[in-house]
């Protein structure tokens, strides 16, 4: 509004009142920052990516990126088309935190992309168990970026908000030897609690990960007022033990249009609604933000 005010001015003949003052108010405009939250307080965004996940969670002064989306076709991803636009728009230069969950291509197609246009302090990545997976990290990310491994990383906190890896717990392999848990079991499972509630990415863990998670976790450590479910809403996931320990009031499922997955399934779109949580899904309703 104030730009067109400005422009409108600009249009005015040459000896209009105030005419001058124009070019002043657009200048003023770029200086303008979008609000972030108070002490304690989070925001966080499931951007529309497709069938992919990538989740930006903003404190009072660092900003975090939840995974990076898919590639789409071989030359772009969805770093380039969504996210990197997504955090330039919203003010954000630089990432405290980059968590990339493991390394399917749906998760961390944008990492390489996303680490080449924008300054990252941390990356931390799913734990690589075998040869396998240390070749897909090595695909996704730049020559001598190494990732630091999310079952060893601490507890952290910024601006207030409090940032825990949940799952997976640390492995000791022998190097080449492969544990037998499929990749998807080894996300990342990340919380992040403030104020006001907590938010809880689980990656795409299925119902293996998901009880070895409960197991680990005393009663009522997993509540969280919001869940991005699990595998996109996978009938593989979202087991009921997970919904007890969650019983979140609201569950995002980031799925892509028409995939051809059937993500979210209907089961596990019932599963959380009778636990009494509100269902959002991407492909239906673009982007979701919670604050």
């Amino acid at each position: 509004g104030c730009a067109l005010a400005a422009v409108a001015m600009l249009l005015l003949p040459r000896a209009s009142p105030g005419r001058l003052a124009a070019p002043a108010l657009l200048a003023g405009l770029l200086f303008w920052q979008p609000p972030r939250p108070q002490e304690g307080g989070f925001r966080a965004w499931v951007l529309d990516v497709g069938q992919g996940l990538a989740v930006h969670v903003q404190t009072r002064a660092h900003d975090l990126l939840y995974d990076s989306g898919p590639p789409f076709g071989s030359a772009t991803d969805a770093a380039e088309r969504v996210i990197l636009p997504w955090l330039r728009a919203a003010g954000v230069r630089r990432l405290d935190r980059l968590v990339l969950s493991h390394p399917d291509s749906d998760h961390a197609g944008g990492a390489a992309s996303l680490l080449g246009a924008m300054p990252v302090e941390v990356v931390l990545a799913g734990q690589a168990r075998d040869a396998r997976e240390r070749a897909a990290w090595a695909a996704r990310l730049p020559q001598g970026r190494e990732p630091v491994d999310c079952a060893r990383a601490s507890a952290w906190e910024r601006d207030g908000v409090r940032f825990e890896v949940l799952h997976p717990a640390p492995m000791r392999l022998p190097r080449g030897e492969v544990s037998g848990a499929h990749d998807n079991d080894a996300s990342c499972v990340l919380r992040v609690s403030g104020a006001a509630g907590a938010l809880l990415l689980s990656g795409d863990i299925g119902t293996v990960a998901e009880a070895q998670l409960i197991a680990r976790h005393p009663a009522g450590s997993l509540s969280a007022a919001v869940v991005v479910s699990a595998h996109h809403g996978s009938r593989s996931s979202s087991s009921p033990g997970l919904v007890d320990a969650t019983l979140p009031e609201h569950v995002i499922h980031s799925a892509g249009h028409r995939n051809s997955f059937g993500h979210p399934h209907p089961e596990v779109w019932a599963r959380w609604a009778q636990a009494g949580a509100r269902n959002w899904r991407t492909d239906a309703q673009g982007a979701i933000a919670l604050e």
